[in-house]
């Protein structure tokens, strides 16, 4: 049996560490069947709302931290439950909400990760891509009936080394999905990946009925260099309220990403992008407290002890009902 190791992120941890991570659970709560099931969606309001009074039960009960991602992010294997042996990744502010991975079991998960970093994909945040190639990927966003296993599947294609013609084509069918998650993910896709394809269906989306959509579409011009981002016209304008048209959408869009980024601790920077920079975190000998709260915020995320390097306590907190 392996004792910590390479891995994603920061690496396997070790198996003190596994149980150390959510140890300040309530006694006995690797019995309890852990809540994640496979082919279940957790709304980004469930993990609040599945508290009990003295934190029984817990979101992570039934569950081993594997893998720490920097800050709240973790990916837990579950033990306990109808999900024992699959994989989730968590979020302890609850945003983004709680993912069953695909892969059947921690062999499947490990291998595609070595896989797919042989092939050159990009592995940050593993696992929140669908297991596949850019084939199966395409098959999924095509013809899925589930929208949020359609918008996954145009956010995994953000994963590939590289976005071919093909995946360009689909992006662009996909802007035009009945469901407006399907069409802000090939859009935020395109926009991140600098898709010039998908340009006339950014131009068509900027008269979405969906203000998200129209936000992405914007963000897709801008990242093209289009000179007439912001020149919708009329229609566009529908709905706009203040700040006008979809440049208004798009600032608005913006605003809520960024309190969403902010929703993670606060005194080492915000969200995910502390995951790159704090100083605790990349060190897989010194973690960082669960500290998760009700609330929907981390508490501060210092040390958990004292490690071999010296680093000072923490000012974690303990889970409080918030």
């Amino acid at each position: 049996m392996g004792d910590g190791g390479a891995g994603p992120a920061y690496g396997l941890l070790t198996l003190a560490d596994t149980y150390d991570t959510v140890s300040d659970s309530f006694a006995g709560h690797l019995l309890e069947p852990s809540p994640f099931v496979p082919d279940t969606l957790y709304a980004e309001g469930w993990w609040d709302g599945f508290w009990g009074p003295d934190d029984r039960p817990d979101p992570l009960q039934g569950t081993l931290a594997m893998v720490h991602h920097g800050c709240t992010g973790y990916t837990q294997l579950v033990v306990t439950g109808p999900g024992r042996g699959r994989i989730v990744n968590v979020d302890l502010n609850g945003v983004p909400a709680p993912y069953v991975l695909e892969d059947p079991d921690f062999l499947s998960w490990y291998e595609r990760w070595l896989d797919e970093l042989l092939a050159g994909y990009h592995v940050t945040w593993f696992g929140e891509k669908i297991p596949g190639d850019e084939a199966a990927l395409l098959r999924v966003l095509a013809g899925d009936p589930s929208p949020q296993r359609r918008a996954r599947a145009a956010r995994s294609l953000g994963f590939l080394p590289r976005i071919t013609p093909t995946a360009a084509g689909a992006l662009t069918s996909a802007a035009a999905d009945a469901d407006p998650l399907v069409r802000r993910a090939a859009l935020e896709v395109a926009w991140r990946s600098k898709a010039a394809a998908v340009e006339p269906a950014a131009r068509s989306a900027l008269t979405d009925p969906d203000a998200a959509v129209r936000a992405e579409a914007i963000s897709v011009l801008r990242a093209l260099g289009t000179a007439d981002a912001g020149g919708a016209g009329p229609a566009a304008a529908r709905g706009s309220g203040r700040g006008g048209g979809v440049a208004g959408d798009a600032g608005r869009g913006r605003q809520r990403a960024d309190e969403r980024r902010r929703s993670g601790p606060a005194h080492h920077g915000v969200g995910r992008r502390c995951a790159r920079e704090c100083p605790y975190a990349r060190s897989r000998r010194v973690l960082p407290r669960q500290g998760a709260r009700r609330g929907g915020r981390a508490a501060g995320h210092g040390p958990r002890r004292r490690g071999p390097e010296g680093a000072p306590p923490g000012g974690a907190e303990r889970r409080t009902a918030g």
